[in-house]
């Protein structure tokens, strides 16, 4: 086990993840992103996902699908 220090860890590599890492990491803080390596697979959640079906819609207050 290693007992190097971060000031953050990110839990998962996918979209939100990476991009949170990314932020933080630009705004100066020392960050590691955790992150099981499945080759050829995507999150289970999809929570990141999106989707080019997405568009908003500024008229109707919210995204349409």
């Amino acid at each position: 086990m290693s007992t190097e220090r971060c000031d953050v860890a990110v839990v998962g590599g996918g979209l939100v993840g990476t991009a949170t890492a990314y932020e933080l990491a630009g705004l100066g803080a020392d960050t590691v992103v955790i992150d099981e390596h499945d080759p050829g697979r995507a999150t289970d959640a999809g929570a990141g996902i999106l989707s080019p079906e997405t568009t908003w819609n500024p008229e109707g207050g919210g995204f349409k699908g």
